[in-house]
């Protein structure tokens, strides 16, 4: 990947900490292999290691039993779950090709993305995706709401408050992560053999990191087909924008994306939730 880029290669890394199994025990967090961290700490871009925690979110739907005298049902909950930020028009950095046409994306159990916007000399930096400044970081991998002692989003809010860049661009000259390092793929070569080894771009590259391992995930592909969560169906159109952006063929991002979706409605708190039912209510039945 390296040496790939050096040589003015694109590259679209989904890089959250954590991976998120699902199975019949609930939710399970395997921590991500962290050489791929390393790399893009050499680039700039340091994914600590905590997961970004959104009171404004999207919505998790979770499966109930629910028991009608002799008769069962499955219901689906969906419930407010800040591990699933909801990233809305102001959350984006406007006219950059990688969000357009979009209302809204999700950053599923996403990482923070650190980066230093004011460093000069290197490529050129942008951060596409923020959470909103009411987000805070959960250090401790702990990903199951407790909506009985929490009722609003089954967490409790810790440390600072901030909006968190959750996905960046990169493009320019960057500096090889094996200018200090032995390359493994190189280490038996003779000494002096020209050509191989690559220090520094020779060319220009783009570089696209994406704060989150299941920001495409089968699981969150699934919900955004589920009727309440339409927010994930951004997901996808920002990757496609983002490896357009990538290989700088965006000629056709407007036409692709304009009219791909439906609008999604602004977040709205339960008692706005509430009155807009008893209204529809009111006209459809008065």
């Amino acid at each position: 990947i390296d040496q790939f880029l050096m040589r003015g290669g694109s590259v679209v890394a989904l890089a959250g900490r954590y991976r998120i199994d699902q199975g019949q025990q609930g939710l399970t967090v395997t921590p991500e292999d962290p050489g791929l961290f390393d790399l893009l700490a050499t680039y700039g871009v340091t994914v600590p290691a905590a997961l970004v925690m959104d009171p404004q979110n999207a919505r998790y739907p979770v499966p109930r039993i629910v028991r009608n005298g002799p008769f069962q049902m499955r219901k689906i909950d969906h419930i407010p779950y800040p591990m699933f930020p909801d990233i809305r028009p102001d959350g984006m950095t406007q006219g950059h090709a990688t969000v357009a046409g979009l209302q809204s994306v999700s950053a599923p159990w996403g990482s923070p993305l650190v980066v230093d916007e004011t460093a000069e000399g290197g490529p050129q930096l942008d951060v596409v995706l923020r959470t909103s400044s009411g987000t805070w970081r959960n250090t401790t991998a702990h990903i199951d709401p407790d909506l009985e002692t929490y009722p609003d989003l089954g967490f409790a809010p810790s440390g600072d408050q901030k909006a968190e860049a959750v996905a960046v661009t990169m493009s320019g000259r960057f500096h090889s992560y094996f200018e200090e390092r032995e390359n493994p793929m190189f280490s038996g070569a003779a000494e002096g053999t020209p050509g191989r080894h690559l220090t520094e771009s020779i060319a220009d590259g783009r570089l696209v990191v994406i704060g989150s391992s299941e920001f495409v995930s089968d699981a969150v592909v699934q919900m955004a087909l589920q009727g309440g969560i339409d927010v994930h169906r951004g997901n996808l159109q920002f990757l496609q924008n983002a490896i357009d952006w990538s290989v700088e063929d965006t000629g056709l991002l407007a036409i692709r994306t304009g009219g791909a979706f439906a609008r999604t409605l602004d977040p709205l708190d339960d008692e706005a939730q509430s009155r807009i039912e008893l209204v529809t209510f009111a006209i459809t039945f008065g």
